[in-house]
């Protein structure tokens, strides 16, 4: 389609430095890619037979892997919103002598909320053991295992004077079920894309008054006014934001190994969201993303289509797919 459209043999700059005039006019194609809708780029780029190369390869993947994401994304959003519409929140503190701390000082006061976010990383034992060494509510005992009785001797506590029921646990529960559904479709894009599966987080069963209950998993994401070391990583984030706009990406932090590094995590419930944000926009569009990256990575093909528009891939694609990668309709700065 480009040979179609002519390739020029000659462009400004090859055969002598370039002009007031030529600077001027890439200066246009700057502000012309910066303004310009991919959809109408690729439509007219494809020309007047309708759908073409363009709108095949480049635009309607990208698209449809967008509009997928957002329906899973409201789909298990929703689900996690009627969970939370069944659990009672009451307002009030709830002071902990077993562990020496007060919940719901945060949170408008809603003690049980802060809480019920700490009870989701008490469902496998890498999560249960950085919460409770993280927050000094536990030990490493010589022989490597966790002590929890400090925080085992506040849950029965808590059951036993009714602020803990069945409904709390199974909440719970369902929230770390809700996790697992999606954790198939992550798993499938990362196969597809860097060819293997992730290593996933092995879930670790527990009894007590209520039942038995299979636990899971919610991501281990540390307190960020506690821990000084997880703001400076995202102010160091930031100053790599240029090559992030070359290497467009939604993210894949939730499929990386875990480490020994217990710090104190966020109990804050509505992480959840959050995580089902990130998980489905990995698997949904990332995947398209990677797809349209070979083409723009072919030399021939790139070479053709900047000799015909200089500023198209630098200004206008790849900043389009960061957009889309990252769901932000602006750049920092």
């Amino acid at each position: 389609r480009l040979d179609e459209i002519g390739v020029p043999k000659v462009v400004a700059g090859e055969r002598g430095a370039p002009t007031t005039k030529d600077r001027a006019v890439r200066g246009f194609y700057d502000a012309k890619a910066v303004m310009r809708r991919v959809e109408h780029w690729a439509d007219a780029t494809d020309g007047a037979k309708g759908v073409g190369p363009f709108t095949k390869y480049i635009w309607r993947p990208i698209k449809d892997a967008v509009n997928a994401y957002r329906i899973d994304r409201n789909k298990y959003v929703k689900k996690y919103v009627e969970l939370l519409k069944q659990v009672v929140l009451p307002e009030g503190k709830i002071e902990s002598k077993e562990l020496d701390y007060t919940f719901g000082n945060a949170n408008g006061g809603i003690g049980k909320a802060e809480l019920l976010g700490a009870l989701m990383h008490t469902g496998n034992d890498s999560n249960k053991k950085k919460l409770l060494v993280g927050r000094g509510w536990g030990s490493i005992n010589e022989d490597g295992t966790l002590d929890s009785s400090r925080w085992d001797a506040f849950v029965a506590r808590m059951i036993k004077q009714g602020v803990l029921t069945k409904s709390d646990f199974d909440f719970v529960q369902a929230t770390w079920d809700l996790l697992e559904e999606v954790k198939p479709i992550a798993q499938k894009a990362h196969r597809s894309i860097f060819g293997f599966y992730f290593k996933e987080i092995e879930a670790t069963p527990f009894t007590n008054e209520f039942g038995t209950f299979r636990g899971g998993y919610v991501p281990a994401k540390t307190d960020a006014f506690i821990v000084r070391d997880a703001q400076r990583q995202s102010k160091m984030e930031e100053l790599e934001g240029d090559f992030r706009n070359s290497m467009p990406s939604t993210g894949m932090g939730f499929t990386k190994g875990r480490v020994e590094y217990n710090k104190p995590l966020s109990m804050d419930v509505r992480l959840v969201t959050k995580h089902i944000d990130d998980v489905l926009r990995f698997a949904h569009v990332q995947p398209a993303i990677k797809d349209v990256l070979r083409i723009l990575k072919n030399r021939g093909f790139s070479d053709k289509l900047s000799r015909i528009d200089p500023t198209v891939v630098e200004e206008m694609l790849i900043p389009w797919l960061n957009r889309a990668a990252r769901q932000i309709t602006s750049e920092p700065g």
